[in-house]
């Protein structure tokens, strides 16, 4: 405290003028809590280069708190009955159910795969069904990428670039 009694009035008045416009911008409370840190830790009057680095040091901590990622589980809901689509699946897969080609599902195929032919679409109706309506994209950049075995199983694999 003895370097502020030293201080001359008009050389005062010249820094709390210079602080206040550079800390104008600045919370309040963020700019009391820099100079309580450095009162308690710094021998010397607090300077203004000495609040600025606090205060970047501080927002520095906020930005990295708020950068971390907390995992926070999915709402809770009822379980669903997944018999019948998988029975659905299985007949489409083993021939028992001959679902109707849309225009729209065979020219995905055909897009896909120019020389499949109807009973390969058939069999593989689940898989193109869902892709000719939900597309291929994915979050992030990510895509499906959908290849044919030699039996004419279409197999989904996803890409992530990168």
């Amino acid at each position: 405290m003895t370097q502020i009694r030293q201080m001359d009035q008009e050389r005062l008045k010249r820094f709390w003028k210079i602080f206040d416009e550079r800390f104008s911008k600045y919370d309040e409370q963020d700019v009391g809590d820099a100079i309580e840190q450095i009162t308690l830790s710094d021998l010397w009057f607090p300077t203004i280069a000495r609040v600025q680095q606090v205060l970047s040091e501080r927002a520095a901590t906020k930005r990295a708190r708020a950068q971390v990622h907390t995992y926070q589980p999915p709402e809770p809901r009822g379980k669903m009955d997944m018999s019948v689509i998988r029975t659905a699946m299985d007949r489409i897969k083993n021939g028992e159910y001959n679902p109707t080609i849309t225009d729209k599902v065979r020219a995905f195929a055909k897009r896909l795969f120019p020389d499949i032919n109807d009973e390969l679409i058939r069999q593989n109706f689940c898989v193109l069904t869902h892709y000719c309506s939900a597309g291929v994209g994915l979050d992030g950049g990510a895509y499906v990428n959908l290849y044919m075995t030699k039996t004419g199983e279409i197999v989904e694999r996803v890409v992530i670039p990168g």
